[in-house]
């Protein structure tokens, strides 16, 4: 039987979390968890009393060509072993859609075990991030700004990093929509150094969330509102070049401080990230904002795992309406991890159509392509 897990199904569902992803919590982070449980819908196939398998969902919302979406996020995705290959996660996941979609949620990301897995399921990687690794001799200063960085201590700065972070964010297709709570408990800003770059008018443009532990610099985000502030708080980075033998940074895959540096020859490396799936493709399109309002295009969405998708969509002049007539055709076809792809920019409508993804004809494909705002992708948060 697959149901919501209600308060006295927590128990079992923190042990089984514990041995699933092989972590061991105190009492006091125990508490904690039961009271963060409460802010996630957690689904569970049952055999009697016994949970055998779950599944996190968790009312979020993230950034789409300077929009925001309610998105459900899907994690803590498990089964007992002695229970695994017989369709029990499948059967979560087909509940868990329909749930997202009965709560509003038109998108949904995951961080997958196997990219393989959940593509069965409709679910495309969309987002990658990369790691830079340089050595201390790449710390050279670059041209000195007016500005300067500060070090903010006072954990009442935290509206501060979020008015900053969410300017940056809207520039992507993928960036969480944080709220205070998920800075509070997910990013920690104060358990890391942070810096914050002022321009000459003191008007905060950047800040930098880093640690320095046995002599390495690692920087967990990296967020500039203009090159002013990206150029100041490298400079600010610089200054630790004795303290350190090796710097590691996280950034978006679009980051292009190696044109910055005198030798861009440093380690840089691209690692797939997470995973995206359109949940309700009719409330999705409506509420996306296309690049340009003239133009006409309809496509047909294939999606077995969400039969509510699966149908015509006509997009003309701005507006997005399903077609219902028996025996329309549209000029496009596609199954909905294809279309999550376009729609998010991971990918244009042309390279789907070459791989063969994208069916219809290449006017068609061009005319659809024009309506997709051109955004990079990011993601710097864990679920």
């Amino acid at each position: 039987m697959i149901r919501k897990l209600e308060d006295q199904d927590i128990e079992q569902s923190l042990a089984f979390s514990q041995y699933a992803f092989q972590y061991h919590l105190s009492p006091e982070q125990a508490v904690e968890r039961r009271e963060r449980a409460k802010l996630h819908e957690i689904w569970g196939e049952f055999e009697g009393e016994q949970l055998i398998s779950k599944l996190h969902i968790l009312p979020l919302k993230i950034y789409i060509a300077h929009k925001s979406f309610s998105m459900g996020g899907v994690a803590g995705v498990a089964t007992w072993p002695e229970h695994r290959r017989k369709g029990s996660v499948s059967r979560l996941i087909r509940q868990a859609l329909v749930s997202m979609k009965e709560t509003g949620h038109s998108i949904s990301l995951l961080h997958p075990f196997s990219f393989a897995f959940y593509r069965r399921y409709g679910w495309e990687w969309f987002v990658s991030y990369k790691t830079y690794k340089l050595d201390a001799a790449h710390l050279t200063l670059l041209t000195r700004t007016k500005g300067r960085v500060e070090r903010l201590t006072d954990r009442s700065g935290t509206s501060l990093l979020q008015e900053m972070y969410q300017r940056f964010a809207l520039g992507y297709s993928g960036m969480l929509d944080r709220s205070l709570d998920w800075w509070d408990y997910h990013v920690k800003p104060f358990s890391y150094q942070v810096g914050v770059y002022r321009n000459s008018e003191d008007q905060p443009r950047g800040y930098v969330l880093y640690q320095v532990k046995d002599r390495v610099l690692e920087v967990e985000e990296y967020i500039f509102l203009n090159e002013e502030a990206r150029i100041g708080m490298w400079n600010f980075l610089c200054q630790h070049d004795s303290m350190v033998d090796q710097i590691k940074m996280r950034v978006a895959e679009d980051d292009r401080l190696p044109y910055l540096l005198a030798n861009p020859k440093f380690q840089q490396e691209v690692t797939p990230y997470f995973m995206a799936r359109i949940v309700d493709v009719e409330v999705f399109l409506r509420h996306y904002p296309l690049a340009k309002q003239a133009g006409s295009v309809s496509i047909q969405v294939e999606d077995p795992w969400a039969k509510w998708n699966e149908g015509i969509y006509e997009i003309q002049d701005g507006q997005v309406s399903r077609i219902h007539a028996t025996h329309a055709k549209a000029a496009l076809t596609c199954d909905i991890s294809t279309l999550t792809a376009i729609f998010l920019g991971v990918q244009s409508a042309s390279f789907f159509y070459e791989l063969g993804r994208l069916k219809g004809e290449s006017a068609d494909v061009i005319e659809l392509e024009r309506l997709i705002p051109k955004q990079a992708t990011a993601l710097f948060d864990f679920f």
